[in-house]
């Protein structure tokens, strides 16, 4: 709740409580703090009221600091809280006085309730059911150490882009200039009238002493006959921001008629928190905060009545705590016509409900299944990731703190014809852990016919939230079939038996011209299909030390007689074949492909350290050791369009 300096200053109830609260300062919900001694009290109507200003001084500590406008412009002012949220009193500070010395001590769970030596505790952190211990220099590294002390502006904004649901934090201050300092005065009244006349807001950056976080948040003028100061609040970041899709009411069967309108028009306005005489009910400063109220009273009970039960006294504290909220029989009488018209105008209809069965998926990373890789993902240093993402010219920039990327996994298992590929419910499984823990939103399809393949590869591809992370990464895992019976193309069998073309249905609607939202960010295509019959059962090695070597990606930037740089159709992509052209992919029946399988052992392993076009590297090198029973090797064909930096995936951070 956000209430302005004026409102408070007005609200003589806090001022006749201020004799009993002085010391704890709350008053029901929200905190109030009163007046301040450095505006003018000649708008006060009350003598409590220039009472409540004259003691804000002695009761209120300024927040000093000088507000940086630019770096020539620094005006000292003085911030106060006007507005904070009630706290519950710590039981530290309520417990009564007595003579003993306190001991802190931690014990284990058992029966003897033993006590932990001191020096066989060490800090820790509850990671899911994990317990992760910290020393205390991983405890030091952990901490924010920003700048010193700072209140200075970020920019200026329109007053009526600030929209109420940006605000956080749990108070408001004011902010004065300097008491003493004639200059501050003049600037930052000039200041308050600038952003009054230019119906603006100043964006400010806060830290309130050194080494606390830094907030953001925005100064309002607020200019009253004999007084003007700067109203802060504090606003959320882009993180905090949560887009709820509502179902629109512009349909035709949900459109409403004139009278439910009207009837929910005639139902706010009965609503109105006004007495007949003008009087505002159930203000916060009237009302004492419910939770407060019921701790202490059954506390109160329990210490003059050890014998009885908590539950005991716990009605009536609930029963006496709520009783300043209930409503009153003059809104009751007020609202009784609006319900019943709303009733009237809104009928409603019993339904019998028919229970259907419906069968539901579980991804297969929720079944019981043997022969699953065992995920360890070491994380990787915030030093090596400052390293590479400053160097924009060798590599793609990652935004931590939010997930890296989308990821499209589609497997198809269960044909028309039958002939299903046992096994590749292991492949789904290690890929949805893998890309989990790696931070990425993954997108699950199983046995797709052709038409929703094609259908679900171009609305991954169009996804506008693209936009907002790093990366993608799709993987089609089937049967793979000749396109046709010459040419020796070989494509994706889909559930329907219908073989879909890779570059035109897959690769073409991952480029720039059909991906918008994906220009500029790199794009990794893992196809885990046969391309042929042929068995690769390898050849007899002679050379057994001989390495292999790399072609280096080189980018030019083409231009149009115009001189406008031009977009290239494939850029920034690296598409992962299981096997050569005319060559069959390997499956194990109870663990999986090969391609998958060492896959995600490569990228759990080492992405702390190496890039993408690294990892699917390693993958090959990791398949020159896989042997089949029939002497079956595979060889990974891996093409690299536009592909001129690496993309690191920065596992843990």
């Amino acid at each position: 709740m956000f209430i302005s300096v004026v409102f408070i200053i007005q609200e003589t109830t806090c001022v006749n409580n201020t004799k009993f609260f002085r010391k704890k300062g709350y008053f029901g919900p929200c905190q109030h703090i009163e007046g301040d001694a450095t505006m003018s009290t000649s708008h006060l109507e009350t003598d409590a009221e220039v009472t409540a200003l004259s003691n804000f001084r002695k009761w209120s500590k300024p927040w000093n600091v000088d507000f940086r406008i630019s770096d020539g412009l620094l005006i000292p002012v003085s911030g106060y809280l006007i507005v904070k949220r009630e706290k519950l009193a710590s039981w530290k500070n309520e417990r009564p006085e007595f003579d003993g010395v306190g001991h802190k001590a931690y014990v284990k769970k058992n029966e003897k309730m033993t006590e932990v030596p001191a020096n066989e505790i060490i800090i820790g952190y509850q990671y899911g059911s994990k317990t992760i211990p910290f020393s205390a220099e991983a405890e030091k590294e952990m901490k924010l150490y920003s700048e010193p002390k700072d209140f200075s502006v970020i920019c200026f904004a329109g007053a009526a882009t600030i929209q109420e649901y940006f605000f956080t934090g749990d108070s408001t201050m004011i902010f004065v200039p300097r008491s003493g300092d004639q200059n501050s005065q003049v600037k930052l009244s000039a200041f308050i009238h600038a952003l009054a006349e230019s119906k603006k807001v100043a964006i400010v950056r806060r830290v309130y002493s050194d080494n606390m976080p830094p907030k953001v948040g925005f100064l309002s003028p607020v200019i009253k006959p004999s007084t003007e100061y700067l109203q802060y609040i504090t606003l959320i970041y882009s993180e905090d921001v949560r887009k709820i899709t509502f179902p629109s009411l512009l349909e035709e069967k949900k459109k409403l008629t004139d009278d439910q309108k009207g009837a929910i028009d005639d139902l706010i306005d009965s609503m109105d928190l006004t007495s007949s005489d003008g009087r505002e009910l159930y203000r916060s400063v009237d009302i004492p905060n419910p939770y407060s109220k019921v701790v202490r009273q059954v506390s109160r009970h329990l210490l003059l009545h050890p014998e009885t039960s908590v539950m005991e006294p716990m009605d009536e504290a609930k029963k006496q705590a709520m009783k300043p909220l209930e409503v009153s029989n003059d809104l009751i009488e007020k609202t009784a016509p609006s319900l019943k018209k709303v009733a009237e105008v809104f009928p409603v209809r019993a339904f019998k409900r028919i229970k259907q069965k419906k069968e539901t998926f579980h991804p297969p990373r929720y079944q019981e299944q043997d022969d699953l890789l065992n995920f360890d993902i070491r994380p990787a240093s915030l030093d090596f990731y400052n390293m590479n993402n400053k160097n924009t010219k060798e590599c793609y920039p990652v935004v931590l703190n939010r997930p890296r990327g989308h990821v499209l996994i589609i497997n198809i298992n269960s044909f028309e014809s039958g002939n299903p590929r046992l096994g590749s419910e292991k492949d789904v499984s290690n890929l949805l852990m893998l890309f989990e823990k790696l931070n990425f939103i993954v997108t699950l399809k199983l046995d797709l016919n052709a038409n929703e393949l094609r259908r679900d590869v171009k609305n991954f591809a169009q996804r506008e939230d693209h936009k907002d992370y790093s990366c993608c990464f799709v993987f089609i895992m089937s049967h793979g079939g000749p396109l046709g019976s010459n040419n020796g193309q070989w494509g994706i069998v889909c559930r329907d038996e219908v073989i879909i073309n890779i570059e035109k249905d897959v690769i073409n609607i991952l480029s720039n011209r059909e991906a918008k939202h994906l220009i500029g960010k790199p794009r990794f295509i893992v196809i885990n299909a046969c391309r042929g019959n042929w068995a690769d059962t390898g050849i007899a090695n002679t050379t057994p030390n001989v390495g292999y070597t790399s072609q280096t990606q080189v980018h030019t930037d083409s231009r149009n007689e115009s001189g406008n740089v031009r977009i290239r159709t494939f850029d920034d992509m690296v598409i992962l074949l299981s096997s050569p052209p005319g060559y069959a992919s390997v499956r194990d029946l109870s663990c999986g492909t090969w391609l998958i399988t060492n896959l995600c052992k490569v990228f759990s392993s080492r992405a702390f350290e190496k890039d993408v076009l690294t990892l699917f590297r390693l993958t090959d090198e990791a398949l020159k050791h896989e042997t089949g029973p029939g002497s079956e090797v595979q060889t990974l064909d891996l093409q690299s369009r536009g592909m001129n930096k690496d993309l690191f995936l920065y596992p843990g951070l």
